[in-house]
């Protein structure tokens, strides 16, 4: 029976996950962090994450975007971070950790805003690096 169940998993596709969201955002950092931990630890189930992160004018704009776009639960994000599951809207940082607690258990101990702005830091070098 643990055959049948391994052949199952190897022909359902890993799934994909997208975290968007303010660079310097504690939310943000952590909902980065679990998924990309995920794909490390777990790259048959999980695929290689897409990682958005943004400046607070880029959010306004790219929030207006994805509630046009899937409506529903976009509407009611109050967090600066979306997180979305194989193209459709999973929510923020707690609905990402509902959803990988049905499989998994962790716990995150983490300076968040230490590690927010380490990364706001090497954004905004790489967007100096553009223009150089």
């Amino acid at each position: 029976m643990s055959e049948k169940m391994s052949e199952v998993s190897a022909l359902e596709p890993p799934e994909k996950f997208i975290v968007a969201g303010i660079v310097s955002n504690k939310e943000f950092q952590k909902s980065r962090y679990v998924i990309q931990k995920l794909h490390i630890c777990f790259p048959k189930l999980y695929a290689p994450p897409e990682i958005r992160p943004m400046l607070n004018v880029e959010w306004t704009a790219y929030l207006t975007k994805i509630k046009r776009k899937f409506g529903k639960g976009t509407w009611k994000l109050k967090k600066c971070v979306a997180v979305f599951l194989n193209g459709e809207f999973l929510g923020d940082d707690e609905d990402l950790l509902k959803h990988v607690s049905k499989k998994f258990r962790f716990s995150l101990s983490m300076d968040w805003y230490k590690i927010g702005n380490c990364q706001i830091f090497d954004y905004l070098q790489r967007i100096m690096l553009k223009f150089v």
